[in-house]
């Protein structure tokens, strides 16, 4: 939600492009609270974030992508960098920081390349 207020969905969008990601679909989309617990209820007790995620993705509009790409799904996950804040915060920020969003205070890397 707060990448849509902030009014950076765009910006990274664009960097998606530009590593290579196709996007093909964009669809905006509020969530309650039920559909937003249903959406995440497999990190339900996996993850101590877990109520936290709930309420952002609940708090205001999500963008949903489509994206296309050969192995996609490694090269996205390649491309977000680490789940995991303390993971996050190891990196050696120097080399992937052109754009770093702190959401909902979980770090969002969208430039780990």
């Amino acid at each position: 939600m707060l990448l849509v207020v902030a009014g950076i969905a765009a910006d990274i969008m664009g960097k998606i492009r530009e590593c290579g990601f196709e996007i093909s679909a964009v669809f905006m989309v509020s969530l309650d609270k039920a559909n937003a617990e249903e959406f995440l209820e497999i990190y339900k007790g996996v993850v101590q974030e877990y109520p936290m995620m709930v309420t952002e993705l609940c708090a205001g509009p999500c963008i949903a992508l489509e994206i296309r790409a050969q192995d996609a799904v490694k090269m996205f996950r390649e491309f977000v960098g680490p789940a995991d804040p303390v993971s996050f915060q190891q990196l050696n920020m120097n080399n992937h920081n052109d754009l770093v969003v702190l959401a909902g205070g979980i770090i969002l890397n969208v430039n780990y390349v």
